[in-house]
């Protein structure tokens, strides 16, 4: 929310006795005007709405769009002061006067177009780097023995498998007031998957949901992903060959191969 307060602030220095009364009068309903969106709808439409969105609550519009706003009026605000600061050029006091009522609202228009600026990073692709974990429906069994009977005995077997990826979302899918304010997102993500012996092991998709860091202009953010992951290869048990089950009629020994498989994924991860 714009800081208005500061230009509030900034009045009071008007009774500097320095400054002639007349050019401390003019000044001040100068830059009095700026607070006013009365007096931005005279400028023009487009100025009028960028400073209703920029001085309003952050929950009332989504980050990306309360940036382009703020930048609007930050050019608005920028066009008026230096009009204002012409009529009274020739009076150097004036100028000095003017100069401190409309610089701290400038500097605060600044600092809003930054944490909008890290707000719509955070809410809008992203990058991050996160673990987790990956959960197969179906025992993978990549290594076996027979036992007695010709039994099937996995000696070494798995479901669960410890996952690094690299992933980019978009939280896009949100817009209760939180989600606006950038405080918290929901949307896509996709990311490849590592494993020791492969850079890229695995393809994943599924759903992020992430919490902006509290720094207004930090837009990194703790995040949590699931979704479903597609792994390249993976060595296990051939089709008709199932763990503490005989070997299928005809085999005689045990048969592996290496399929793509399926399996859900769930991770955690810092985006930058």
């Amino acid at each position: 929310m714009m800081r208005i307060a500061c230009l509030m602030l900034a009045l009071g220095m008007f009774t500097v006795a320095a400054a002639a009364p007349s050019d401390a009068e003019r000044v001040l309903s100068s830059a009095k005007k700026l607070e006013s969106s009365t007096y931005w709808s005279t400028v023009s439409p487009e100025c009028e709405n960028a400073f209703k969105v920029a001085t309003g609550d952050k929950t009332a519009a989504p980050a990306k769009e309360r940036l382009k706003q703020i930048r609007v009026f930050k050019n608005c605000l920028s066009t008026q002061s230096s009009q204002m600061a012409a009529l009274v050029a020739e009076s150097p006091t004036a100028m000095l006067l003017q100069d401190a009522a409309t610089r701290p609202l400038l500097e605060a228009t600044a600092e809003d177009e930054a944490e909008a600026a890290a707000e719509t990073a955070f809410m809008g692709f992203s990058f991050g780097v996160g673990v987790g974990i990956s959960y197969s429906e179906d025992e993978i069994v990549s290594e076996a023995d027979l036992g007695s009977g010709n039994v099937i005995i996995p000696t070494k077997s798995s479901r669960e498998l410890p996952r690094v990826i690299l992933e980019s979302h978009y939280y896009g899918w949100c817009h209760r007031p939180e989600c606006n304010a950038a405080k918290f997102g929901v949307g896509p993500y996709f990311g490849i998957v590592a494993k020791s012996d492969k850079l890229i092991s695995a393809f994943s998709m599924g759903v992020m949901v992430g919490w902006k860091d509290a720094t207004p202009t930090d837009r990194d953010g703790f995040s949590i992903g699931f979704g479903v992951l597609l792994d390249d290869e993976i060595k296990s048990l051939a089709d008709g060959f199932e763990p503490g089950k005989p070997l299928p009629a005809g085999e005689t020994t045990i048969r592996f191969e290496e399929k793509p498989r399926w399996s859900a994924i769930l991770f955690f991860t810092r985006t930058f």
